[in-house]
């Protein structure tokens, strides 16, 4: 259970608030906007033209950045160089590198080009919100609009992770994610992902998110001509995929190895409209590694073009070609058995009139979202100890979202039993009982919105 918890020697910590861009661009510069910190957007920002760069906006971040559900808007040319033996500058966006950090309730509506020149490796990451994300890094409620597009001119070849959200995820959850635009390059490119799931130990889950749009990986032509698409071609794999581009790259089962402890990848709930071009490997939601089972994708839908588009060797499919597959539907599929799912996990905590909802028409499943991330019943921020005395806990939060009523409950130090209030309706709650202490004995305090008709929230 995700929880607080204290030590009454300190109150948790308060969010720093950002209203502007010139506070955005602080964190990770000024020593009092920490990459570490937690923070909270108050406010529509516009980045502008950021220009050529070599850097990304925030290079490293490990904190937790709240959204709010406001925007953030800019325009960025990244001039890369791989990253061979360090984390930058290898990896380009609004966010570069994220190592267990939560990026949520975010909007980014923006468009990125990123060029190499002279590159020697293919270990470049590129995304509109983050290039790289590892070691349990969250992104939850994150929708993003726009486009990205890789240009590599490389003198030994180079290609590169590009996708809309984040370019390559390690040890990564991302849930409750949109995506709307045009990814291009040469690599392994994504909707959503780029590439991602190296690792076992450090698993990729992917879950009730929606990417519409269009992808495009191209492979490498020796003479680095220049593709139809006006990229150049450098050495890449031209891996496509609407959620992820390359499930289990650089992992175990990236070269066939099909056992189950190699699965690196979960892809669950997912909704792909979308064209994907592809010179070698095309699919609807994720590619993998030709008779890999890196990727399970499962209770997923597409619908859109998939195209491999060079000759050789190669696959194309409308879901995966990994071998794992459960529940997932194509869109020229008679069987709606599932979308019900899909539909719930989009539409959870939304407004009336704000829900997702889909239909057959002429045998083929057509998915109608408003075009914001899904918002089911939203945890609350900001969960703050304000005062304790004997006998007594004050303690206050924000709320998630819409919700009215919040249950709070602590349990462990000097307590005989948990303490639960089922249904509090203040942000403001002080807890009594005889045996509270200001020891340092360690408490757990958790907060869950309640949402009604049986929707809760995780704690926090």
């Amino acid at each position: 259970m995700a929880a607080l918890f204290v030590s009454f020697a300190a109150a948790a910590q308060t969010p720093i608030t950002i209203n502007s861009a010139e506070e955005f661009l602080k964190i990770g510069v000024d020593a009092n906007y920490p990459s570490d910190g937690n923070y909270i957007q108050l406010a529509n920002i516009d980045l502008g033209d950021k220009g050529t760069m070599y850097t990304p906006i925030i290079s490293t971040f490990s904190g937790i950045y709240d959204g709010g559900g406001y925007t953030i808007s800019y325009k960025a040319t990244f001039s890369g160089t791989t990253h061979e033996n360090s984390h930058t500058p290898g990896d380009y966006g609004l966010f570069g590198y994220v190592s267990g950090g939560v990026l949520k309730n975010m909007n980014i509506n923006g468009e990125v080009l990123m060029t190499a020149q002279g590159a020697s490796s293919s270990n470049m990451n590129v995304a509109l919100l983050c290039g790289h994300t590892v070691s349990g890094a969250i992104v939850d409620h994150c929708n993003v609009v726009g486009s990205v597009s890789t240009y590599i001119n490389a003198d030994n070849g180079g290609g590169a992770d590009a996708a809309l959200l984040i370019g390559q995820a390690d040890g990564t959850t991302v849930q409750y994610c949109m995506g709307s635009g045009n990814v291009v390059g040469v690599g392994w490119v994504g909707g959503l992902i780029g590439s991602g799931g190296a690792d076992p130990n450090n698993p990729v889950t992917v879950k009730a998110c929606a990417f519409s749009g269009e992808v495009r990986a191209l492979q490498p032509k020796g003479d680095s001509g220049v593709s139809d698409a006006g990229v150049a071609y450098g050495w890449g794999a031209g891996y496509a995929g609407g959620i992820i581009g390359y499930a289990g790259k650089g992992g175990p089962g990236a070269n066939g190895n099909t056992t189950p402890e190699n699965l690196t990848v979960t892809i669950e709930l997912c909704y792909v409209k979308a064209d994907i071009y592809a010179d070698n490997v095309a699919t609807g939601v994720a590619s993998v590694a030709i008779g890999s089972g890196a990727a399970l994708v499962k209770n997923c839908c597409t619908d859109g073009s998939i195209v491999k588009t060079a000759n050789g060797a190669g696959e194309q499919n409308n879901l995966t070609n990994s071998i794992n597959v459960q529940n997932t539907h194509n869109a020229a599929g008679e069987t709606v058995d599932g979308l019900e799912q899909i539909v719930a996990a989009l539409n959870g905590g939304r407004a009336p009139g704000e829900k997702a909802e889909f239909d057959v028409v002429d045998g083929k499943i057509v998915l109608y979202l408003d075009g914001k991330p899904a918002e089911p019943c939203a945890a609350v921020t900001g969960l703050t100890i304000s005062s304790v005395t004997p006998g007594r806990l004050t303690c206050s939060w924000t709320k998630g979202g819409s919700e009215t009523a919040w249950s709070v409950s602590i349990s462990g130090g000097n307590l005989t039993e948990d303490i639960t209030e089922p249904a509090t309706t203040n942000t403001d709650f002080t807890i009594t009982n005889e045996n509270l202490t200001t020891s340092q004995n360690n408490y757990v305090l958790s907060v869950v919105a309640v949402c009604g008709d049986d929707r809760n929230s995780t704690p926090t």
